[in-house]
């Protein structure tokens, strides 16, 4: 098989690209805003349970006004994320709220009876500072 200058010429093309990729290098969404890491532990009637969504809302707009979030592990601990998984919050202040979905297929039951998921009402807050690890230190939630 003989190949012809403009088929070389078109290989090594597609090799460049492929290696290199193709104009901009910011992620996917934009540039992303610096993060600080963001834990806690949260009990529920005095215990760590697994399973409870902390969502973080950002007071003043945050990153396109996204609500950030983690789910505490069976200790209780609890890793906010921004893009990925623990990674953090951007600097700021934050609203705190918090759901606990029965466990099971189709499951919308909120275990907490909906008295934490309202961020206008919520009395947890947390602000994270630039170059500083925060901690919602220990959080207890009730049922009843």
């Amino acid at each position: 098989m003989i190949w012809t200058k403009s088929v070389k010429e078109l290989i090594v093309l597609c090799a460049i690209f492929t290696i290199f990729g193709c104009g901009n290098s910011e992620p996917k969404g934009g540039p992303r805003a610096k993060t600080v890491p963001l834990t806690g532990t949260v009990l529920v009637d005095g215990k760590p349970e697994e399973g409870v969504t902390v969502s973080c809302h950002p007071v003043n707009g945050g990153v396109n006004n996204r609500v950030l979030s983690g789910t505490t592990d069976a200790s209780g601990k609890v890793f906010i994320s921004t893009y990925v998984s623990g990674d953090g919050v951007p600097p700021g202040e934050y609203t705190l709220t918090f759901k606990w979905v029965e466990k099971g297929p189709g499951s919308e039951k909120d275990l907490l009876k909906g008295r934490y998921t309202n961020p206008e009402k919520s009395e947890h807050k947390v602000t994270a500072t630039e170059g500083q690890a925060a901690d919602l230190n220990e959080i207890n939630l009730k049922t009843k």
